[in-house]
């Protein structure tokens, strides 16, 4: 045991005596106090010693690390439902169009499996009547902007058809997903061009309004 006030070493057969004073600078000490200091300085060190003490602050990391592995495991699962294609694998192409009127103004809302940044042509037509827009798909939606029929509310029964440029014209993005030509792409709303241009996408839906 070492004097608290000189840092000196107390010899030992001072020790078992009940009060005695460091021979250094006369401190005075009882032997409880020095039982009790010498039970927590050899609690210390064999806490320091022992071959196990580092499991107790590394054991804390297992459930950590499984709350993450849990967390990556649903984001993974959750984004294999998100509709996203993998990149170089075949598809069947998705197409569903449906309207959504606002004080006399249509808005045609789209829902497919089509990646990122494709870009849609949708032409509605009439007897007499044409107009055209682009939407642009983003995490599986594309919205057109609003139709009129010259200003006026659309009437009557109307053709709208949904249709892709050939593929070069699309983003780097999306040829990623469909193929440089377009051979990726699978289905009913797929059309073969018969030439070097590749396939593109079109679908043709009635409205009546």
């Amino acid at each position: 045991m070492k004097c608290r006030k000189c840092g000196q070493e107390i010899p030992v057969n001072l020790l078992k005596l009940d009060s005695f004073k460091c021979p250094s600078c006369g401190n005075q000490y009882r032997r409880r106090q020095a039982s009790e200091n010498s039970y927590k300085q050899a609690k210390s060190v064999d806490r320091k010693r022992t071959p196990f003490a580092f499991l107790r602050k590394k054991v804390w990391k297992f459930p950590v690390w499984s709350l993450l592995l849990l967390a990556f495991v649903i984001i993974l699962a959750a984004g294999s439902g998100s509709g996203k294609q993998p990149e170089g694998k075949d598809f069947e192409v998705a197409l569903e169009v449906a309207s959504r009127a606002e004080s006399g103004v249509v808005f045609f809302e789209i829902q497919t499996n089509m990646p990122d940044e494709t870009e849609f042509m949708l032409t509605l037509t009439q007897e007499g009547f044409m107009a055209q827009d682009k939407a642009i798909v983003s995490a599986g939606k594309a919205t057109s902007s609003g139709f009129t029929n010259k200003g006026d509310p659309l009437s009557g029964h109307y053709e709208l058809t949904v249709s892709t440029s050939i593929p070069s014209l699309q983003s780097e993005t999306a040829r990623q997903v469909i193929g440089q030509n377009g051979e990726h792409m699978l289905g009913k709303y797929v059309v073969d061009t018969a030439t070097a241009s590749g396939k593109r996408v079109e679908g043709i839906f009635e409205f009546d309004f």
